[in-house]
């Protein structure tokens, strides 16, 4: 017998305001680029799950303001047999609440989680929330859809952990999707589209996930581990579809083209930005590049094609901590990759990292001194987070740097870490003063507000920016 059986209601509880991106699990309000993405997951497990014949609904309770109160409601009205709950490492066992206030209200309602953090630790979370029937590690897609089978007993779905007569039982992981061109198309008309906009124009903006998995071997980063170290891409026609289907049906054309690293395959990417040209599809987008794929002929195309912004993981400004977190990059190829972004008119967006073990004041001062230098259009500097998953959560075990047993109300701008030279509240100063001296340079602001184009987005950028200053200078 199947276990999700006719109807599932597919939630972001109401937890805080995150991007619930697995990799990339932030409080949409300490961001500097404040965008609230739309939960794709759950799209694409509706979609999977709707061509079995399941009835979805899908609620971002966050993101439209509603409360506990609202989700005992809507249980209640539409009867779900399924809870489907996409949780966060930083929100884990308030996300687990939903689980209990289901059962409240039906015993009978199968309760199943996915995320980063229960694919790692997967059976102390089953032990720990006795309410959870369900854990669907790493890709989900297929797995969903097995469980949405007449034909395929629970204990024989490749990918799950689940409860069964009193015991915990792992099933073996299952293979990554080899071909994502197969996954339908996610079920964007079960959300509110209006909920996700750009940050500087207030247009609606969506996530198309475009491949998966990295080759690289960042000690901090989950996406080797969640999706792979093979670099899996949809072909462009299949994206090309997506986006016609985004803009026809939903009056969307602003993206953030989504992957582990977008720029990986040069070919790719100017074969599929040279689509987007000949069929005149009149788009704006971003996406995310590494500093040491950047050339001057992809980055033309990409502009052509519409890309306005790309995202690039600086990390820092010492090439002795650049190699040992394994990044694999040089500072010379940082400049020159936001240097080609500045040349072509594409904005930048820089991340920085500090916090990891052998790193002392002056190694982020450095990174403070690299930030300026490189003049990128916006500047992100996040504390490390010992993700479970990754080789820097089994460095800060061993060196006994992590200052907190429960990752709940950390983050990227709170720190549960310390290094070998600094605390965990000179972290947070540090990240307060970086912050400020970027942002309050005299140079910064008429760089940026010069190269605006209009009172509008003027405007935009002040609201943000004033927000963004007093949340960081409040913290």
């Amino acid at each position: 017998m199947k276990v999700i059986n006719k109807k599932a209601f597919l939630i972001v509880p109401p937890t805080g305001m995150y991007n619930r991106e697995e990799r990339n699990q932030a409080l949409v309000s300490k961001l500097v680029v404040p965008a609230l993405r739309p939960p794709l997951d759950l799209c694409y497990i509706a979609a999977v799950l709707q061509k079995k014949g399941i009835e979805c609904r899908i609620k971002d309770f966050p993101a439209e303001g509603l409360s506990w109160a609202h989700l005992k409601i809507l249980i209640k009205d539409f009867h779900p047999d399924t809870l489907i709950i996409s949780s966060t490492t930083f929100t884990l066992s308030l996300d687990l609440k939903s689980c209990s206030l289901a059962k409240l209200i039906d015993p009978g309602i199968i309760t199943i989680t996915k995320g980063a953090h229960v694919s790692v630790q997967d059976e102390e979370t089953m032990k720990k929330y006795p309410d959870l029937d369900i854990i669907v590690r790493r890709e989900y897609e297929e797995t969903f859809s097995d469980l949405a089978d007449d034909n395929i007993d629970i204990k024989n779905i490749l990918g799950v952990t689940y409860r069964s007569r009193g015991g915990i039982f792992r099933n073996k992981d299952r293979d990554f999707i080899s071909d994502l061109d197969n996954i339908p198309f996610p079920s964007r008309e079960l959300i509110n589209n209006e909920n996700y906009i750009r940050a500087d124009t207030a247009k609606k903006m969506t996530t198309i996930q475009v491949s998966r998995g990295c080759p690289n071997a960042c000690i901090f980063c989950l996406a080797s581990f969640l999706y792979g170290k093979a670099q899996r891409k949809r072909s462009p026609g299949n994206i090309i579809e997506e986006i016609r289907e985004c803009k026809d049906k939903f009056g969307i054309r602003d993206f953030f083209f989504r992957a582990d690293t977008f720029t990986l395959d040069k070919d790719w990417v100017v074969r599929f930005c040279r689509q987007i040209v000949d069929m005149d599809l009149d788009i704006d987008w971003v996406c995310n590049s590494r500093v040491n794929t950047l050339d001057r002929e992809m980055l033309g195309w990409m502009k052509k094609a519409g890309c306005w912004g790309i995202a690039m993981g600086i990390e820092s400004g010492s090439q002795r901590i650049l190699d040992r977190i394994s990044k694999n990059v040089t500072m010379v190829q940082s400049r020159e990759a936001v240097r080609l972004c500045n040349d072509l008119g594409v904005k930048s967006l820089l991340y920085f990292v500090i916090g990891f073990p052998w790193e002392d004041e002056s190694d982020i001062r450095d990174s403070i001194r690299f930030a300026k230098e490189l003049k990128g259009d916006f500047v992100e500097f996040n504390i490390a987070v010992p993700f479970p998953g990754t080789k820097y959560y089994e460095l800060a075990k061993e060196g006994k740097l992590v200052t907190s047993e429960t990752f709940e109300g950390y983050g990227y701008w709170k720190p549960m870490i310390r290094t070998e030279h600094l605390s965990s509240n000179t972290l947070s100063h540090l990240r307060k003063k970086a912050m400020l001296s970027i942002y309050l340079d005299p140079d910064y602001i008429a760089r940026t507000f010069f190269n605006l184009k209009s009172l509008r987005i003027v405007l935009r950028y002040l609201k943000i920016g004033l927000f963004k200053l007093f949340k960081v200078a409040s913290s």
